[in-house]
């Protein structure tokens, strides 16, 4: 190769490089020029061929950094505060990873949150269900896509109002799926019932006093979910509340009772337990049925006459499976814009309580009365 074709590569390999430039990322200044005609010594074409090798390892270096660090997997960073737990080919050892995972975070707190990132299988908690550390939410990674499964008779998972749990189903074969209770220390920077269950299936067998969902001293949220379970006794709660409050949207909650059963299943249930711990939901565009009663609100009277168990559902379809869809003892209950299976029959008001209704329609497609009848 003459020194005329050395040079006119030199430029042409410059040429490439810096029309390139903006795509790479990296500029490169080119030392030398030739033009034709002149002579071209080999230290000035390498000094050009060296500039070059600069520039595209520099190009070389940023791309791989940015590779990495958007992976997130292997030869990736993983993001600050992320624990990702993968089912491990079995179904007991996956679940050990999961606990073993969760109690391994020691430091998360209101301003140093966590998320544990739970991936597709189905993940066996054993007898000991799953404590959710305050502060960490647990996500898995679809509705039915992450499966987990305990037979505690505490719950499948135990978490409090610092906590979110999405993107799962969670199985108990002892009568309890969540429990959810007030956080040792009381959150301060948690807007008003933010936390609490999206997109979660809850599914449970078993037990003598089941409640799929209870919730007791705090308040949460429940949307996008379906919460059911069949107890192996008359006492089967799809979601119970007491001292407490939840909002529930979108959702289905449908505990099936045993056939031919008879007993005070709810698959509602609002308690409050004394004058001074209120209770409360308040239900939007959700079905809520299957129960021996549909909703069933009991609270006590204040010494300022004040009821301190309410129920509010708005654009919601009820119906109790023994057809008494609403319950009222010493509570409010109160129905807007929605439909009561087999016309409003046995809704009931026991000692103070209440039930009023507005806009609602009985399932032949009738009118109800301000009280639902």
């Amino acid at each position: 190769m003459t020194k005329r074709h050395i040079g006119r590569l030199a430029l042409t390999l410059a040429a490439i490089l810096l029309c390139a430039a903006p795509a790479l990322a990296s500029e490169v200044t080119i030392p030398n020029t030739f033009t034709s005609g002149t002579t071209a010594s080999a230290a000035e074409v390498n000094a050009n061929f060296s500039a070059l090798a600069t520039g595209v390892n520099d190009n070389h270096s940023r791309i791989s950094t940015l590779e990495s660090a958007g992976s997130g997997g292997a030869g990736g960073a993983q993001p600050a505060n992320v624990v990702v737990v993968s089912h491990t080919g079995d179904n007991t050892t996956s679940g050990t990873a999961l606990l073993d995972a969760m109690s391994g975070i020691t430091d998360a707190s209101e301003t140093n949150r966590y998320t544990v990132l739970v991936g597709p299988g189905t993940f066996d908690l054993g007898a000991t269900g799953l404590t959710v550390t305050e502060y960490v939410s647990l996500v898995g990674s679809g509705t039915l896509a992450t499966i987990l499964d305990a037979a505690d008779s505490g719950g499948t998972l135990k978490a409090t109002e610092t906590s979110q749990i999405r993107f799962m189903t969670v199985r108990n074969s002892a009568g309890r799926g969540i429990t959810y209770t007030a956080a040792n220390v009381a959150p301060t920077q948690i807007p008003f019932g933010v936390m609490g269950l999206s997109h979660v299936l809850v599914g449970v067998t078993g037990g003598t006093d089941a409640r799929s969902v209870h919730v007791t001293g705090i308040v949460l949220t429940i949307h996008d979910s379906w919460i059911t379970g069949e107890g192996a006794s008359n006492s089967q709660h799809g979601l119970l509340v007491r001292n407490g409050g939840v909002h529930v949207y979108n959702s289905n909650i449908e505990p099936q009772v045993p056939d031919g059963s008879t007993g005070n299943s709810s698959a509602i249930l609002v308690l409050s337990t004394d004058q001074a711990s209120e209770a409360g939901v308040r239900i939007q565009g959700s079905r809520i049925g299957d129960g021996h009663i549909g909703v069933r609100a009991i609270g006590t009277v204040t010494t300022e006459g004040d009821l301190t168990a309410q129920a509010t559902i708005i654009g919601g379809f009820i119906q109790g499976a023994l057809d008494t869809s609403l319950v009222a003892d010493n509570a409010e209950v109160r129905v807007i814009g929605s439909l009561i299976a087999n016309d409003g029959v046995n809704t009931s008001v026991v000692n103070a309580g209440t039930i009023a209704c507005v806009g609602v329609m009985g399932d032949s497609g009738a009118a109800l009365s301000a009280t639902c009848e």
